[in-house]
């Protein structure tokens, strides 16, 4: 509707090698976007008033207090935040199943450019019926993601400061 507003042809997103990829980002983008706000809004919600009436008696303004007191007061959250989405990005399967093919086949299409590991692994046992590879295959996929999410617990053991 956007496109036909601006006199612009329509474009087949989803079947493009080129434009597949990033319409499922977009996608997922907008779809996590209201989580991880509502997670920095009860962040914010939770820093005391006072340590902002503080900075501001002490003259501080604007960019200063956003980069000096609330990202640091943050840290937690942004953690936190930072932990969920790199293991949903890992995860991703339904977007991609449901918006490129589905159970009617094509699902990681076209030419393969939306497939990710978790669709592989679906493919693998339950249209191949690998089972056993499948199988091999999740528990890499585990090990990745766990492997990761130490590296940015320990990134998060130097830069993040709970008070």
């Amino acid at each position: 509707m956007v496109l036909h507003f601006f006199h612009i042809p329509p474009s087949n997103w989803l079947e493009s090698v080129h434009w597949a990829l990033p319409s499922v980002m977009i996608y997922t983008l907008w779809h996590s976007v209201g989580l991880y706000t509502v997670l920095f809004l009860a962040g914010l919600a939770s820093i005391p008033r006072s340590v902002l009436e503080a900075a501001a008696t002490d003259g501080a303004r604007g960019w200063r207090v956003f980069r000096r007191i609330l990202w640091p007061l943050l840290g937690p959250i942004t953690f936190f935040v930072i932990v969920l989405a790199t293991i949903n990005t890992m995860q991703t399967f339904s977007q991609i199943y449901t918006l490129t093919g589905g159970p009617h086949g094509g699902a990681g299409g076209p030419a393969f450019s939306t497939t990710t590991d978790s669709l592989l692994i679906y493919q693998t046992a339950f249209l191949y019926l690998h089972f056993s590879l499948a199988s091999a295959m999740s528990l890499i996929l585990f090990v990745l993601i766990l492997g990761l999410t130490l590296i940015q617990k320990w990134l998060a053991d130097r830069f993040v400061f709970y008070r």
